[in-house]
């Protein structure tokens, strides 16, 4: 695991590509908390690659292509608490 995120505890995962989604699982692959983050993610196709990992926790799909798409699609809480830490994977 990289050493910037050994002491993290990533609430949720910004994906905008395929490609992004499969260097998060070759990065991060085998630590158990990867499939149980919650995603945003820019398209259904990434939503239904992101099942073939076996995520099993929410992914949510952006409104529009856009920054503005992600921001909007995604959640802007985890049960009651606000979001404080993003991972977000660009390709």
């Amino acid at each position: 695991m990289p050493a910037w995120i050994a002491n993290t505890q990533v609430e949720i995962i910004i994906v905008t590509s395929q490609e992004g989604l499969r260097n998060l699982f070759a990065m991060l692959d085998g630590q158990s908390w990867l499939r149980h983050t919650p995603l945003v993610v820019m398209s259904e196709r990434i939503r239904a690659e992101a099942e073939r990992f076996g995520v099993d926790a929410p992914v949510f799909v952006a409104s529009a292509a856009s920054d503005e798409g992600l921001l909007e699609g995604g959640p802007r809480e985890i049960g009651h608490t606000p979001i404080n830490s993003c991972i977000s994977i660009y390709y």
